[in-house]
């Protein structure tokens, strides 16, 4: 790079193997590796002590001298910026990805014109990510250097089958179908993990075990999710003019709803190739008329999104101690599906001179169902469900209910009267009468300006509620 220590060194190995059984079999591999070792620029338009080499000197003082007459970096006491040297030299920031790409393939033609494919595929990729603040920094000098570490496995496997027909009926009439089945898997896996005061600089990431663990910090994730398709396809063709096809796909994600996980998305197309037509000019060499109609899908709505989850909630104080609970962050919607784009073109094609000029018009229109994200149901209808199930345990479980409810907060600025506050709680208490509820399980403050005496709900005033 144009920086001291940056830069990118790749390298990349392919094998690409075809070959042919026999006269009614042949079969392929591929298989694409590379690593990829970068030494990351450490820039960004951070400033003070987070600014890199590059923003950093604009924001250094100029007059200020680069090293002490020790030998370490000079540091401005009147800025709480980098000395640039001290951060080009200070902070190394490395990364290796390591990616192996494999596809397998057989091809098995029992009679004339069919042809049966087994196509497996496989896409593997492990990333890891080292960066350390040594002490000469802002960042890493008070606290010992800083040492971290992350990493990102991603693999995806791929299976399909299909059967492949190509029939000539006679000299006008031809015909191709298409059938087959895919299936795909996709996990990641992340870690990361950070700590202080390592014994020396020289260890810089490799010797996390030497750090402070008073003030380490790690997280880990794992997600998969999967893709089961059905597919077909027809095309026909008249006199090499007339062109249609029509398909249609069955998609199930495994991030939809248990409801909603399949979504069918057909489409057709026409042509007309005008070009051998007496009517056409022969200036003309290409000229075709299309019109289509088809449906999409998309599933980008990330994991997971359709199920219950859980996050942090606050601390409660159980037997002297402090315990870590958790609490419902997003209610499982059995309702949330495929957004589906449908879009209906029409076109031509054109050239003309001899494909000196070519080009085409198009007029389409499209039509998005975006994806229905937002949980239709009643929390508190859940929670009290939960709690009525689970009443013989709940001296064991401790579960918060912070967020999302709708009849227990009504959220934010929502306004309830006294008697709804004390029924709701007095319904609470029914259900869960040996748990008891902390005093100030939902807290708010009287409207003063109400004559009804309502009550403001606070979201953030809720305390917890045992289950």
């Amino acid at each position: 790079g144009i920086l001291d220590k940056t830069g990118i060194k790749k390298y990349i190995g392919r094998i690409n193997l075809d070959t042919e059984i026999s006269e009614k079999i042949n079969i392929g591999f591929n298989l694409n590796a590379s690593l990829i070792n970068d030494e990351n620029g450490r820039d960004g338009l951070n400033t003070n002590e987070s600014a890199g080499p590059i923003y950093g000197s604009l924001l250094y003082d100029p007059t200020e001298p680069v090293y002490n007459a020790d030998g370490t970096f000079a540091r401005s006491p009147n800025l709480t910026t980098n000395n640039p040297m001290s951060t080009l030299m200070g902070v190394f920031n490395t990364a290796e990805t390591n990616r192996a790409m494999a596809n397998f393939y057989i091809n098995y033609e029992p009679i004339d014109g069919l042809i049966a494919k087994i196509n497996l595929g496989s896409d593997r990729s492990n990333m890891r990510r080292d960066v350390y603040n040594s002490r000469a920094t802002i960042l890493g000098g008070p606290v010992g250097g800083i040492a971290d570490i992350s990493t990102l496995s991603r693999s995806s496997y791929l299976g399909e089958f299909t059967l492949d027909y190509t029939k000539d009926l006679n000299e006008d009439h031809s015909i191709n179908a298409l059938g087959g089945i895919t299936y795909q898997r996709f996990t990641n896996r992340v870690f990361m993990g950070n700590i202080q005061n390592m014994p020396t600089d020289a260890l810089q990431t490799n010797a996390l075990q030497l750090g402070d663990t008073n003030y380490d910090n790690l997280s880990s994730l794992k997600e998969e999710n999967t893709l089961l398709s059905y597919l077909a396809r027809v095309n026909y063709t008249f006199r090499d003019k007339i062109l249609f096809t029509a398909s249609i796909r069955a998609d199930g994600s495994s991030r939809f709803g248990s409801d909603q996980k399949y979504g069918y998305f057909p489409s057709f197309a026409l042509g007309y190739k005008l070009t051998d037509e007496s009517f056409v000019p022969e200036v003309f060499n290409e000229l075709k008329l299309r019109a289509s109609w088809g449906q999409t899908g998309n599933q980008e709505i990330g994991n997971y999104a359709s199920q219950l989850t859980f996050g942090a909630g606050r601390n409660a104080i159980l037997g002297g101690s402090i315990v870590g609970t958790v609490q419902p962050s997003r209610l499982a919607n059995t309702a949330l599906k495929w957004e589906t784009t449908t879009q209906l073109n029409i076109g031509i094609d054109y050239g003309f001179l001899n494909d000196r000029i070519t080009g085409t018009i198009d007029n389409f229109k499209n039509i998005r169902i975006r994806f229905t994200t937002s949980n239709p149901q009643d929390m508190s209808e859940d929670v009290l469900n939960v709690m009525a199930k689970h009443k013989n345990i709940c001296k064991h479980i401790h579960l918060p209910v912070q967020s999302g409810s709708d009849k227990i907060l009504r959220l934010m600025n929502r306004k309830h009267t006294v008697s709804d506050y004390k029924e709701l709680i007095g319904n609470i208490k029914k259900i869960i009468p040996d748990c008891g509820i902390s005093h100030d399980m939902i807290t708010g403050f009287p409207n003063e300006n109400d004559d009804d005496h309502k009550m403001t709900l606070e979201l953030m005033d809720l305390s917890l509620i045992h289950i």
